[in-house]
């Protein structure tokens, strides 16, 4: 039986979507038969967070805690270090979670002992206006990543391919994992303005491979608060440039021994191609083609900017080193 467990929500920066998390997390039931405890990371805010996770203590379990360095992964590995629950959930500041959530999750954690991973629906909320008709026609396909939307279908199910790995918005891991020594990639995920996603899936992604064993469980449900600009060209790309970060800093993108300006040569073609395709198609076929070009133009462009930056890292000098340090 799970006797303790722990809701983490890493935040930078967004006091006001925070107390609205909280918010709902007071709506939310508490999960019976079990101690428990709300995490709040302030991962280097300069904002009103901790005036907001003040005023929730009298109301919420809330454990509040301080990690300077910019990295939400970062900042999760530490507060795992630092807690001692059965089950860490995880779910970000700017989610709405349903009554049951927490209760859905820990009653199939109960179901099912052998499994070490689950995660739930995640539901697109957009705020302030609709999103254009392309965003809605993929925000659970091409761009369920931009639109942070999850969905399996209604039927309990195990997850066996990191394709379905689950979101950090909706997910819960037993603490035996990380007394085994896993943690999250804390070279991906939001660290200030930089986006490098991935991080959970790349976790799951790595539990499935050696053989842990992912449960989806679709009554576990939240809703993720998207703002008008996530329903935007210019966020879908920003996003895909992150997601070509992430693939190059995890070792994901293939190398080759033809090199143009220390960059692999086919990178260079699959830039010029995907953004003269994008260019001709933006306006004469339907989303489904112009999507899929711009998508491959932004995540080469930001493998290929990953790729620099990792030279100019391993040309640094003594001195800079020591001068960074």
């Amino acid at each position: 039986m799970i006797a303790t467990a722990a809701i983490i929500i890493c935040t930078h920066n967004r006091a006001t979507s925070l107390r609205q998390t909280l918010e709902s997390l007071e709506q939310m039931a508490s999960p019976e038969g079990v101690s428990w405890a709300i995490v709040v990371i302030n991962n280097a805010c300069t904002d009103a967070t901790p005036e907001v996770a003040k005023e929730f203590t009298p109301r919420l379990p809330i454990r509040y805690m301080v990690h300077p360095e910019p990295g939400k992964w970062g900042a999760l590995n530490a507060a795992i270090e630092a807690i001692d629950a059965s089950l860490i959930l995880l779910t970000d500041d700017d989610v709405d979670v349903e009554k049951a959530w927490a209760q859905e999750i820990l009653s199939a954690a109960e179901r099912h002992p052998e499994c070490d991973a689950f995660g739930g629906k995640i539901i697109p909320r957009w705020e302030d206006r609709p999103p254009p008709k392309w965003m809605l026609e993929h925000e659970h396909g091409l761009l369920r990543g931009v639109a942070v939307s999850y969905d399996l279908g209604e039927n309990e199910r195990r997850i066996v391919t990191r394709a379905d790995a689950f979101y950090g918005a909706n997910m819960a891991i037993r603490r035996t994992v990380f007394v085994e020594g896993y943690r999250f990639p804390d070279s991906l995920g939001p660290r200030g303005k930089e986006r490098a996603p991935h991080g959970e899936t790349g976790l799951v992604g790595r539990l499935l491979q050696n053989g842990k064993k992912g449960l989806y469980v679709p009554t576990a449900v939240v809703f993720h608060r998207n703002r008008a600009d996530r329903a935007t060209e210019r966020w879908v790309r920003t996003w895909y440039k992150g997601n070509g970060v992430s693939e190059a800093r995890s070792g994901q993108v293939k190398s080759s021994s033809h090199l143009w300006f220390s960059i692999p040569r086919y990178l260079w073609r699959n830039l010029v191609e995907s953004t003269l395709r994008y260019g001709l198609t933006r306006w004469t076929c339907s989303s489904s083609v112009w999507l899929r070009h711009e998508i491959d133009m932004a995540t080469t462009w930001g493998a290929m900017i990953e790729i620099r930056r990792q030279i100019r890292l391993n040309n640094r000098g003594p001195k800079e080193d020591n001068e960074e340090g």
